[in-house]
């Protein structure tokens, strides 16, 4: 802003100077016409108008309010331009010229402010000469006898005068292309306002949409929560159900104690992979023989338990209850029996399991004269045999015959008993 400030007086800088040298022909014409010398006074004011122009240019350029520093300049013209009155004898034919000439720059270029201050430095200046200087002895104020002091005037007024209305023109030029550009951007600004406009009706449109959707899903979570809510209640309930029936399956496995009675240094490694199994060991004492199985029912978790329930029921139905304590026929029972349960004859159903089952001799002391050592029998379905003898791991696999589960070709295989 301050940049062109400034060229206000850079603008009318080479007026300025033409205005000031044509004031100093005119005044050196008119004393030398009038006085055939120049005065001291003259010399001193035409000193000071070669420097003036300069100085003027300068100390607005560094002024701090350059706009108020050039309406300065331009009202100290007409200051000068009493000086100029007063070497030319008060000749208003030559000294009018350039005081109207500046006193209407000053008002085109600073508006009124600029325009009472310049006037007032004209009368403060005749206030000055009045005071302090001697009248001439001539006062010519229309006298139009001295024309080369009034040539110079004249040219002056011409030059000035369109030297203003050259640079009016093109400020107005400049106005209008401001304008314009104005216009422009205030078309553009409001194409801008109409696309926010429109962009804020489509955020807002967002916004509802979003909000919208946040309840359906505030919504959806409530319905999930309760959705949640009931199946970890059920999920409670199951797990509650399926740790009482883990208890109910631990009840029919036979305590530790129970097989140390018969096996002093035997262990169990039981370790089901769902809370309850498909999987169980049984243990009894029968006819002077102690009768083991270990059972892998088909399928994991409550269907595999159910097997084991089954299997343990039919091996206390063969062994206790029909006193048939040899492994091969307790097996060939138990496929019978698997297949009976089930009804696997009428239906499709394929569940069965892998059984390994031993019988030890267990006859007192006093019968081993007569019956010789004790003795294993061990007979299995899918199920190995592991011993060590002569500190080797030895194995006798179990038969590949299903326990339960229809099939024509191994339905009435015998299984094959060690001993």
């Amino acid at each position: 802003m301050s940049q062109k400030r400034s060229n206000i007086n850079k603008a009318i800088y080479p007026v300025r100077i033409i205005g000031y040298l044509l004031a100093i022909l005119s005044i050196i014409f008119h004393q030398y016409y009038i006085w055939n010398t120049i005065s001291i006074t003259a010399w001193i004011i035409i000193g000071i108008f070669l420097i003036y122009p300069h100085a003027a240019l300068l100390i607005s350029r560094k002024a701090q309010d350059h706009r108020e520093s050039e309406f300065w300049v331009l009202s100290i013209d007409l200051f000068w331009i009493g000086w100029i009155g007063y070497l030319l004898d008060f000749n208003l034919m030559s000294a009018l010229p350039f005081l109207l000439a500046n006193s209407a720059t000053a008002y085109s270029v600073g508006g009124i402010k600029a325009f009472v201050r310049a006037w007032g430095l004209w009368v403060l200046a005749n206030l000055i000469i009045l005071v302090f200087f001697p009248l001439p002895e001539k006062v010519m104020l229309m006298s139009a006898d001295n024309v080369w002091a009034f040539i110079p005037s004249i040219i002056y007024l011409f030059a000035a005068t369109h030297y203003i209305a050259f640079i009016s023109f093109h400020r107005g030029n400049s106005i209008l292309k401001v304008k314009k550009q104005l216009e422009e951007q205030n078309i553009e600004l409001k194409e801008q306002k109409e696309e926010l406009l429109v962009m804020n009706e489509e955020i807002k449109q967002q916004n509802e949409e979003i909000v919208s959707q946040r309840d359906h899903i505030d919504e959806q979570n409530k319905i999930l929560e309760n959705k949640n809510f009931i199946i970890e209640k059920a999920n409670q309930e199951i797990t509650s159900s399926i740790n009482y029936a883990k208890r109910i399956q631990h009840a029919i496995l036979p305590e530790i104690d129970t097989i140390r009675s018969f096996f002093p240094e035997s262990f169990v490694l039981y370790k089901p992979r769902d809370i309850v199994s498909g999987d169980f060991y049984w243990i009894t004492s029968k006819n002077y023989k102690i009768i083991i199985a270990t059972v892998d029912c088909t399928g994991h978790g409550i269907p595999g338990a159910l097997m084991s329930m089954i299997g343990n029921e039919i091996l206390n139905d063969i062994i206790k209850s029909r006193n048939i304590t040899e492994p091969d026929k307790i097996l060939y029972q138990l496929r019978k029996g698997i297949i009976h349960t089930l009804r696997q004859e009428e239906s499709n159903n394929q569940d069965g399991m892998d059984v390994a089952i031993c019988a030890v001799d267990n006859f007192p002391d006093s019968y081993k004269e007569h019956l010789g050592e004790s003795k294993l029998e061990y007979a299995g379905a899918g199920i190995s045999l592991l011993y060590i003898q002569d500190n080797t791991l030895q194995e006798i696999k179990g038969d590949r015959i299903i326990i339960g589960g229809l099939k024509t070709y191994d339905s009435e295989q015998n299984f094959q008993k060690h001993s």
